[in-house]
């Protein structure tokens, strides 16, 4: 590889499927303590309604990480295999950034709630 040609498409995929892990994990476990939702500094026992957190952040994390896996297997696609049309490559980095934005809002804002 002679430039950074889907290093990015790695990363996203890697982080989505990471954030699934983490869903799947939370929502089998009950376990909310982990990276994607808790800032550092907030104790997962302190949460005021365990269910309910969890119910409003499991689809959330599920978008994030579908958007991520999108954007990933994309760029690599388009770093490997053939190119992408430059309308289709932006639109999807814009969506994805507008979701990563959304996700932050949204879990600061349930973080507010619940703790």
């Amino acid at each position: 590889m002679d430039d950074f040609g889907g290093l990015f498409g790695i990363i996203g995929l890697v982080g989505g499927i990471y954030v699934f892990y983490t869903a799947f994990k939370m929502r089998a476990t009950g376990d909310i303590g982990n990276p994607v939702l808790m800032p550092k500094g907030y104790n997962p026992n302190k949460c005021k309604d365990k269910a309910a957190y969890m119910a409003a952040a499991f689809p959330r994390m599920l978008i994030l990480g579908a958007m991520m896996l999108i954007y990933g297997v994309m760029d690599i696609y388009n770093s490997y295999v053939q190119a992408v049309p430059l309308a289709v490559f932006w639109a999807v980095l814009i969506l994805l950034m507008a979701v990563l934005v959304w996700f932050s809002v949204a879990v600061y804002k349930l973080n507010q709630k619940y703790f």
